[in-house]
């Protein structure tokens, strides 16, 4: 994933984009959807986006069901890209439904 000693630009966005997912902040959100817009305006395929954010989220969540949970919401988002033209609102979903996952987990550590 480096090019002459550098991360891709692209993977710095996407590992960007995972920071924002766990600090789950309202501000996060918009950063979240900003950048997610750049990486496609870019051409970065959907695939690519969600495989990147998915091997930095899985460094960062300890419990199987939830890797579990996001694999799921991995295939249905990947199903769906294959019949759509427009991948930033699927992939927009992919987030805000992976969200909902981190968040349950910061609510359970945090009883």
């Amino acid at each position: 994933n480096k090019i002459y000693g550098e991360l891709n630009p692209e993977i710095k966005i996407c590992q960007n984009i995972a920071i924002h997912m766990f600090e789950c902040t309202i501000f996060s959100l918009g950063y979240i959807r900003e950048n997610l817009k750049l990486l496609s305006d870019n051409k970065l395929p959907s695939e690519m986006i969600i495989k990147n954010l998915f091997r930095i989220m899985i460094h960062n969540i300890d419990d199987n069901l939830e890797i579990g949970e996001i694999v799921d919401i991995i295939e249905t988002t990947e199903a769906n890209l294959k019949k759509c033209s427009q991948p930033i609102i699927h992939l927009e979903a992919f987030i805000l439904k992976c969200l909902s996952v981190i968040k349950k987990r910061k609510n359970k550590k945090n009883r």
